[in-house]
């Protein structure tokens, strides 16, 4: 193996446009329900129950690189660290009973700003909108600046965001009412571009009665490698999962899965083929595989893989996806939730557990912490396959070995090369088109790199993470 330290030449900066801000920490602390909350950090959940939240629907937190907690919402008000409220942080406009109400997106090259992302409840009030938070003021507490941005109104109470990992920046997805069109927002260093990529497909959003059954409600999600979207449609008890482009943010290609009134919770598994999902008034949870993308073969899939204990006036809520790859779910007044403990699988073999992670007291409603660093659960699947094309590079993160695996047929040698944040190059080699390809990193230091592939005819480029 040859190792270099070399100069960036600026030849290169083409393939590096990717700016390294992405830290997966940063979801690693959740603040949810009735004074509750998980510390991922070790690698299992912890309990935490020192929070100031109380909240009947989803909430979001943020975490420096290295897990520590910075502040956290529940769409009306925003907590520091040390859990009093932040400076300017109370009146957003979101709603404790929003859905999907809170959202906190760190912006690409900056360690000090975030962006607050609220919904209100029913499509009522300010609808979508967003604020931001300057972590270096206040004595590095923070403090909101802008404040209550309107993006939609009206809109519905769902919305979701992913992270273009090789070209770093984030889309942030959210729904009109009374209309049929998804609206993707993109957040890159330059900060929310507020003109966004209209996709206008699917059913129209809208149907129920204010405070009861209502079509806003229903939850929203990517699956973690982008390719897809899927949402809940409360009132008409029907979920939809559609095709995203995560280059051009274009929503596509929809499928209706029909269930029963109360559709609510839906989530992806790690590598994307499986979706689960959970009905507010119900006690069991289904499976679907969409390995198979059509609408045929997806509801055949429909598998029961588990019920609840029945714990309140509401019984499911929503579901979410992880730092340790198993996916979680909330029910009203529980001192646990249940949980998934390999997604991936299929039917009774991914393990649900009615009774998983202890709350340490704390109590549990409807909603849980909304986690959007989840590209680190593509470890060798099929779903980062379709996102690289026709190059895979996995595990990601790595810890030892990484592989690099190419469908090219041609018989040419391609240069393959690693450098790391600063732009130095750590590997090069030369290496057959249909060689698999193995590089050990247990001796580079802890951080993200950036690795070119280059056989004489194609470039390519992506990054991936050491843990």
């Amino acid at each position: 193996m040859l190792r270099l330290h070399v100069l960036f030449f600026s030849t290169l900066i083409l393939f590096t446009q990717s700016t390294f801000s992405f830290e997966y920490k940063q979801g690693n602390i959740w603040y949810f329900g009735n004074h509750a909350g998980l510390d991922f950090n070790s690698g299992s959940p912890l309990a935490l129950t020192n929070g100031s939240i109380d909240t009947w629907d989803c909430s979001a937190a943020i975490a420096d690189r290295f897990g520590s907690l910075l502040f956290y919402s529940d769409g009306e008000t925003i907590w520091t660290y040390n859990h009093s409220v932040m400076f300017n942080g109370s009146g957003l406009a979101g709603s404790t009973t929003g859905g999907q109400c809170a959202m906190i997106i760190p912006k690409p090259e900056s360690l000090k700003e975030f962006y607050v992302f609220t919904t209100s409840e029913f499509a009522n009030g300010a609808g979508f909108c967003y604020s931001t938070v300057d972590m270096s003021r206040q004595g590095g507490m923070g403090e909101v600046m802008l404040k209550n941005i309107p993006l939609i109104t009206p809109a519905s109470e769902k919305m979701c965001c992913i992270y273009n990992f090789h070209l770093d920046f984030w889309w942030v997805i959210a729904h009109e009412w009374n209309s049929n069109q998804f609206r993707a927002y993109k957040l890159d260093s330059y900060g929310l571009d507020t003109v966004p990529v209209i996709s206008a497909v699917g059913s129209v959003h809208t149907g129920g009665s204010y405070g009861y059954a209502h079509n806003a409600m229903g939850q929203m999600n990517f699956s973690p490698d982008g390719s897809k979207l899927g949402l809940a449609l409360y009132l008409s008890g029907v979920y939809e999962l559609f095709d995203f482009d995560i280059d051009a943010g274009v929503v596509s290609n929809p499928i209706t899965v029909p269930d029963q009134n109360g559709s609510f919770g839906l989530e992806f598994s790690p590598d994307g083929r499986k979706v689960y999902t959970t009905r507010l008034y119900d006690t069991h949870i289904y499976q679907y595989s969409i390995g198979v993308f059509t609408q045929a073969a997806i509801v055949a899939s429909k598998t029961l893989i588990g019920t609840i204990p029945f714990s309140g006036s509401y019984n499911e809520g929503y579901l979410q996806l992880a730092p340790d790859g198993k996916i979680y779910l909330a029910y009203e007044n529980a001192t646990s939730l249940s949980e998934i403990d390999d997604p991936n699988a299929t039917g009774a073999s991914c393990s649900f557990q009615a009774y998983g992670v202890s709350l340490g007291g704390s109590f549990s409603r409807v909603g849980l912490c909304n986690f959007i660093f989840r590209q680190q659960l593509l470890v060798n699947s099929v779903a980062q396959d379709r996102q690289q094309g026709q190059v895979a590079v996995y595990p990601n993160p790595v810890q030892d070995i990484l592989n690099i695996r190419t469908t090219y047929s041609r018989k040419s040698k391609m240069k393959v090369q690693v450098l790391d944040q600063r732009g130095v190059l750590v590997f090069q080699d030369l290496y057959n088109c249909d060689e698999e390809i193995k590089i050990d990193m247990r001796s580079d230091t802890i951080g993200k790199y950036c690795i070119l592939i280059e056989d004489g005819r194609k470039r390519y480029s992506t990054t991936f993470i050491k843990d």
